[in-house]
């Protein structure tokens, strides 16, 4: 019954959110991992389980070394001037640590960079 619903009138709920409905409109109170076991083992795809995620395609590398060479970026969407994006971000965290835009790359911008990162996070810590 629970994966008959999942696949008609509860498509497109996550399993937490079918376990509220089910408990308050059907009254079968049932757990989000026992409803997540259900579809599993009934073969019942759910958009919000993680197996589910379309994978990135990576990028074709390039045929011969020097063609990738970062250039300006519509950022603004014809809206303005292309410009280059110069930043740090932790990896671990995802928190951004400083992030400008400017019309072109070179040392000054990421010298300004790295000037702020270390103002406000001080100097990264290095692992073996």
């Amino acid at each position: 019954m629970v994966a008959l619903l999942a696949e008609n009138e509860y498509k497109g709920a996550s399993c937490q959110h079918m376990s509220e409905l089910l408990d308050k409109q059907k009254w079968i109170p049932i757990l989000s991992k026992s409803v997540s076991r259900i579809l599993k083992e009934r073969g019942v795809g759910n958009p919000y389980s993680h197996k589910f995620c379309i994978p990135r395609k990576s990028r074709t590398r390039t045929p011969k070394e020097g063609l990738l060479v970062p250039c300006p970026f519509d950022w603004l969407e014809s809206r303005g001037p292309k410009l280059e994006l110069h930043g740090a971000i932790d990896d671990a965290t995802s928190t951004v640590f400083a992030l400008y835009f400017y019309p072109n790359e070179d040392l000054r911008r990421y010298l300004e960079v790295l000037e702020r990162m270390t103002a406000d996070y001080g100097i990264p810590k290095k692992t073996n």
